[in-house]
């Protein structure tokens, strides 16, 4: 099955490896807010998603609220994108 990988970065400060924005399928959006989280989210609805939040303690509360996976380092999102789950 395809997925949508997402990254949703909490903080502007955040800076993926282009390596890992150049995969093929990858989506990042800097995002601040639920608006912004919704937006992006709409762009396709048919599509399972992989959603990480990438950030300090506002990441691990959209984590929890959008029922994504929480991510702290760039090494640790690209095996969560990777993995079946």
């Amino acid at each position: 099955m395809k997925f949508r990988r997402i990254a949703m970065l909490v903080d502007a400060d955040i800076r993926l490896s282009a390596a890992l924005t150049a995969l093929p399928g990858v989506e990042v959006y800097h995002v601040a807010n639920e608006d912004e989280i919704d937006m992006a989210l709409l762009n396709d609805l048919h599509s399972p998603c992989k959603l990480a939040f990438v950030g300090g303690n506002l990441a691990e509360h959209f984590a929890r609220l959008y029922h994504g996976t929480w991510i702290a380092l760039e090494a640790d999102l690209l095996r969560f994108w990777e993995s079946g789950a």
